[in-house]
């Protein structure tokens, strides 16, 4: 049999595999109060890993805190890097929504494609709102 034959075996599909790493389960365990999970996959794709980051931040401190174990140059680079990095991150940040119009987004979303949900959603939000004072009322 001819190697390219393999090509044209009924099995082929069995060989053929994505060896990509799967580093999406990272941002899926961001609670919710910590950070945007969206925000932060799209700065550790576009911008910086996390290892990249603490890499500079490792170079910088060390050549501060121990000036012999890094040249001063490099912490120099590094530095200058991180400022960069900094930036990049704000520029991502600006253009990411906010919380309530994430929210909100979610919400239109949900009414469209599931009306059910969306009005039991709203249905136990306004069963766990908080009850207010009528205005006026003071404690006391």
């Amino acid at each position: 049999m001819f190697p390219w034959f393999w090509l044209w075996s009924p099995h082929y599909h069995l060989f053929n595999q994505n060896v990509q790493p799967q580093t999406d389960w990272i941002f899926g365990n961001i609670a919710p109060r910590a950070g945007n999970a969206a925000t932060e996959q799209r700065i550790h794709e576009s911008v910086a890993s996390y290892g990249r980051q603490l890499g500079l931040i490792t170079e910088v401190l060390l050549g501060i805190a121990d000036p012999e174990s890094i040249g001063p140059e490099q912490a120099s680079q590094s530095l200058e890097r991180l400022k960069t990095i900094r930036a990049e991150i704000e520029q991502v940040k600006a253009g990411a929504p906010s919380l309530p119009e994430a929210a909100a987004l979610l919400l239109r979303q949900l009414a469209e494609q599931d009306p059910a949900a969306y009005a039991e959603l709203i249905r136990r939000c306004a069963d766990a709102r908080p009850r207010l004072p009528p205005a006026g009322h003071r404690k006391g």
